[in-house]
């Protein structure tokens, strides 16, 4: 009895240690999808799969987005001609918008604000993703980005609006109890969200 308890007390132990390395490793590939909270901007993710051709960049209108990996806030998105198929279905797609340049942090050089439409064959139908991209070392580093289904973005001078679904509770995926406003700006040394309004969803 004793050898049992013994053998199931090192499965769970075992399990146990899996499952932390398995966090670990998920939480070491997705922590793009945040703003720093430095002034230098380390530990975001230069874009892995374009970093080696496109290094020594002087003015982050020099990088291609049409041609990039995106990101999709942890995992991959790779854009050819401004255009993905990401999925299975030929519903699912993603086109890159036109790419706006500000200067978020007022140091005199431009941020890149990039957003991609996307559309599902799931029930959401779809969605949209933005980025930050700055130049770090010649290099575009992701410094602030978001993705959500049936989401939308609004880029008035400095400030980012984000409008996504909020669900509360037991709220079936069609109907949301909100539709909710973030307002993101420049403040400190990071992107941060400086207003939330909440409207009741019409879904309901």
């Amino acid at each position: 009895m004793s050898r049992i308890l013994l053998s199931v007390v090192s499965l769970v132990f075992l399990i146990g240690v899996f499952a932390f390395q398995f966090r670990q490793k998920v939480s070491s590939q997705s922590g793009s999808g945040r703003v720093v909270s430095n002034a230098n901007y380390m530990g975001n993710r230069p874009i892995n799969s374009n970093v080696s051709s496109i290094k020594g960049l002087s003015n982050i209108r020099h990088v291609d987005f049409k041609n990039f990996n995106v990101g999709w806030c942890g995992g991959d998105l790779f854009l050819r001609n401004g255009h993905a198929k990401y999925g299975d279905s030929d519903y699912d797609t993603a086109d890159l918008k036109p790419v706006k340049y500000v200067d978020f942090n007022g140091d005199g050089k431009e941020e890149a604000f990039v957003s991609v439409d996307w559309t599902t064959s799931g029930s959401s139908g779809g969605g949209m993703n933005a980025y930050v991209f700055m130049l770090q070392n010649g290099t575009p580093v992701e410094i602030w980005s978001k993705c959500n289904e049936r989401s939308g973005f609004v880029l008035r001078g400095k400030s980012i609006f984000y409008n996504y679904p909020e669900y509360l509770g037991d709220d079936a995926h069609c109907c949301p109890t909100f539709m909710t406003t973030d307002t993101y700006t420049w403040k400190g040394s990071d992107i941060v969200r400086i207003a939330k309004k909440r409207k009741r969803s019409t879904y309901r």
